[in-house]
């Protein structure tokens, strides 16, 4: 409820901020000046053309130019789901897809590529020379199915696998890990352990919510057969209940991880429950694939935090524009960099 409340009074002095879309395209596109200006003459005697409100027609040398054209904002339908969420990092709030939806109006899928596309810029000022981690670390938050996530494989597995597949020594268990703060099965002990009437069930359960009624269709087994089995997995906390009486699996390492070839400091290990946290709490988890993405967001919204939304507007207006390729192009590697520790954070130099 805090977030939620947190979130209602930020878009409230939003609102009130920015009241049109006349003052939203202004603030995306003019940056610190205070008016719009020619980009032939630089004369600021220009007037917004009926257009769609996005042309400027110079009243000097009678030239049209697009406002967001050469910008980082190029072809943009809306202004508002743009500068709300540069809004909301200032507030040390990143907003997820869905809330970004709701309050700009914008569909989810679009709310997804916006947040994507300053992923993107937040990921490219982020120094190169940051503390390097294995991305097993935060296996944790990693739940999510991405293009890149093979068939009939769990997104934990994704990673395990690449992993796997590097590595040139044993692997070590589950249990062993620094990362972990709870015990965890392995899916070989879980079919070794789970009676056979509970194994089925907890496989016939996956990554995605499945209603008990369509459990019972799916192994054509009764609700009283069905219902004590789910209740011993959830207390061993193999799976858990999601609204509408609905059952996943919760997340589990299915394969073990390899050794670090070395040992991470100190503040990696914060940066590390810092951004499970982050991903659980803010996007109920994240992909393997946009992994260095949501270490980058953090950082920005730590950020803007710091120093503001117009600071994080003039980063953004140093980039060109990203489109749907940029993101699909873009895959997590099997390390995660981390921001420098902020007393050796550098100023961006595009």
């Amino acid at each position: 409820m805090e977030r939620k409340e947190k979130i209602n009074r930020i878009w409230s002095e939003f609102s009130e901020l920015f009241p049109d879309s006349n003052s939203l395209l202004k603030t995306l596109c003019c940056g610190s000046k205070k008016n719009f200006e020619c980009s032939q003459c630089r004369s600021t005697r220009v007037e917004i053309s009926k257009e769609g409100g996005r042309c400027l027609k110079c009243l000097d040398c009678r030239s049209k130019t697009w406002i967001t054209s050469s910008t980082f904002f190029k072809g943009i339908k809306k202004p508002l789901p743009y500068l709300a969420l540069i809004y909301f990092l200032e507030s040390g709030i990143a907003l997820n897809s869905v809330e970004l939806s709701i309050l700009s109006g914008v569909t989810q899928s679009s709310a997804w590529e916006i947040i994507k596309k300053f992923s993107l810029v937040a990921n490219a000022c982020l120094s190169d020379e940051g503390e390097r981690i294995p991305i097993q670390r935060i296996y944790r938050a990693i739940y999510k199915r991405s293009r890149k996530t093979p068939r009939d494989c769990s997104p934990a597995q994704e990673v395990n696998q690449e992993a796997e597949a590097a590595a040139s020594s044993t692997a070590i268990s589950i249990s062993m890990l620094e990362s972990s703060s709870e015990p965890q099965l392995d899916q070989y002990s879980l079919k070794s352990e789970l009676a056979e009437h509970d194994r089925a069930i907890f496989e016939a359960i996956g990554q995605s919510p499945i209603h008990a009624d369509d459990l019972c269709s799916k192994l054509k087994l009764g609700p009283a057969k069905i219902l004590p089995s789910l209740t011993i997995l959830e207390l061993d906390g193999l799976i858990e209940s999601v609204a509408g009486n609905r059952y996943i699996r919760k997340l589990t390492n299915p394969i073990s991880e390899p050794p670090s070839s070395k040992s991470i400091s100190q503040y990696a290990c914060t940066m590390i429950e810092a951004l499970i946290e982050f991903a659980c709490s803010t996007y109920k988890g994240i992909s393997k694939k946009y992994s260095q993405l949501y270490v980058a967001l953090m950082w920005m919204t730590e950020e803007g935090e710091r120093r503001g939304w117009k600071a994080i507007l003039e980063r953004c207006r140093k980039f060109t524009h990203f489109n749907k390729k940029s993101i699909a192009r873009f895959v997590t590697g099997s390390n995660l960099v981390l921001p420098l520790p902020r007393k050796h954070d550098a100023e961006l130099t595009a």
